[in-house]
């Protein structure tokens, strides 16, 4: 998260210079809000969704890999 607001925080910097730190905001109000939200959370969760060790299908037609869950292994 460090290096992903560092390079939020840098194009404000330097467009304070270039406004002379006028305070106009470079960025809309949305993006301010939205930001960790999109940025840390979707690819987590794209991940979460999309991520599959076996097909579906494989799932239905063998049953061996709920025996793990049933013998509290894991």
């Amino acid at each position: 998260m460090f290096y992903k607001n560092v390079l939020f925080v840098f194009p404000m910097f330097f467009f304070g210079f270039y406004s002379v730190f006028s305070g106009t905001a470079i960025y809309d109000n949305l993006l301010y809000q939205c930001f960790n939200v999109f940025f840390t959370g979707a690819p987590i969760m794209w991940y979460g969704i999309f991520d599959f060790e076996y097909p579906k299908e494989e799932f239905l037609k063998k049953h061996k890999y709920y025996k793990i869950g049933f013998n509290g292994k894991y």
